[in-house]
């Protein structure tokens, strides 16, 4: 299952992985970034991304971190653009805070899309309906 098809499927109940070994040395908040992302996929499926990556096949700010989740909800490949990209991180550390402040998923991509738009094209993501929070 492609991490942008995610959206589609139910949220893993706090699926706890450990963070690959390429993350090792990188900053809290990369490391911090991923783990949102594993723990949840579907907060930033519902975002696009701001940094260009649309370019290299990702569809939402979740591919820039997963690419690929079975059908337990755990990670079976991660997406190493996240690592070195400070917008990519950005925007998964807003969607993390804006979530815990309470704010729907509709809130939260209409966030993005004002603070981040302007840094560059954003993937094609559909825009998200409360249903989906």
């Amino acid at each position: 299952m492609l991490a942008g098809l995610w959206r589609e499927h139910a949220e893993p109940h706090a699926v706890r992985q450990p963070l690959p070994a390429f993350l090792d040395n990188a900053p809290p908040t990369v490391r911090a970034a991923y783990q949102y992302a594993i723990e949840h996929p579907n907060d930033l499926a519902a975002v696009p991304c701001y940094c260009g990556c649309g370019a290299i096949g990702h569809r939402d700010n979740l591919g820039c971190f997963v690419s690929e989740f079975n059908e337990n909800g755990q990670v079976v490949r991660y997406d190493t653009h996240g690592l070195g990209c400070g917008i990519c991180v950005d925007i998964a550390l807003d969607v993390q805070r804006l979530r815990a402040q309470g704010k729907s998923l509709p809130e939260v991509r209409s966030y993005i899309d004002a603070v981040y738009g302007s840094f560059g094209p954003g993937t094609d993501t559909p825009f998200p309906t409360n249903e989906d929070a």
